[in-house]
């Protein structure tokens, strides 16, 4: 139901800031605001960029709009993410609420794996993958992971949903003949302030024949940086193809995967 004073409430603060409207970028200004002797506002990144008051033209716009500066401060407004549940209310400052984009898929192409669109609140992110993708939730506390049949000829990156300690990480595999590399990382699905706070190992064993293992141990990202980026930088699990047949074994490839809270 409409809360009719809500929306006339809105509507005012509304008004009050399209005071605030640069003339020149029409952005919402923010502190420091300029004007001009005759009273016209501007923001500071624009008038650094100007000669002269881009409403009136005079030449002096030096006075700080104090005025103006305690009403971008003062307005509130609801958050632009009510209608998930956020309930605050703040002024030109940014919310803390985060919306999450979905990133299970999986596809044989070169390039990152396609979206599929979804985005919502950390809560029904769980629901959305195992109903709309239909991948297996694994738990990367500490989980076993065999993957047999590798065509080293072709693309295929794949992302999925893993859970551990109560938290949603996304797991990235990509597979590049290009680069002829395994790929893997782990990111936590939480905002910048959470990054780091876990630590993920993946290693994989030799053949029985071989005694030879590799371990990787890195911080766990947050959900901000792409998994392409991850991959570029080298900062995640990697498997050389010349090395991939020493750890086949009846032509899979076993990792063990575990996540920790960082000491």
């Amino acid at each position: 139901m409409v809360d009719i004073r809500e929306d006339n409430e809105v509507r005012l603060r509304l008004e009050l800031l399209s005071i605030l409207d640069c003339p020149v970028c029409f952005c919402c200004m923010r502190p420091p605001i300029f004007q001009c002797l005759q009273g016209h506002s501007i923001c500071q990144r624009c008038k650094e960029r100007v000669f002269s008051c881009p409403t009136c033209r005079d030449t002096s716009v030096v006075i700080r709009n104090r005025m103006a500066e305690q009403l971008s401060t003062t307005v509130e407004l609801p958050c632009q993410y009510r209608q998930y549940g956020c309930l605050a209310k703040l002024s030109l400052g940014t919310c803390h609420f985060k919306l999450y984009k979905c990133r299970a898929g999986v596809t044989n192409k070169p390039g990152p794996v396609p979206r599929c669109g979804w985005k919502g609140v950390k809560s029904e992110l769980y629901d959305h993958v195992v109903k709309a993708h239909k991948f297996p939730i694994l738990n990367i506390a500490n989980q076993d992971c065999s993957v047999s049949n590798y065509n080293l000829t072709s693309c295929r990156n794949k992302t999925t949903l893993g859970i551990a300690f109560g938290e949603l990480f996304w797991l990235h595999e990509k597979c590049c003949p290009h680069k002829r590399g395994l790929f893997k990382t782990i990111q936590h699905v939480s905002p910048p302030e959470e990054g780091k706070k876990y630590m993920y190992e993946i290693a994989v064993q030799g053949s029985i024949l071989s005694e030879m293992k590799i371990v990787f141990q890195n911080s766990v990202a947050d959900d901000i940086p792409e998994a392409e980026s991850i991959f570029a930088s080298r900062e995640c699990f990697y498997l050389d193809y010349d090395m991939l047949p020493k750890f086949l074994h009846e032509g899979k490839l076993s990792f063990m995967i575990s996540t920790n809270i960082s000491e």
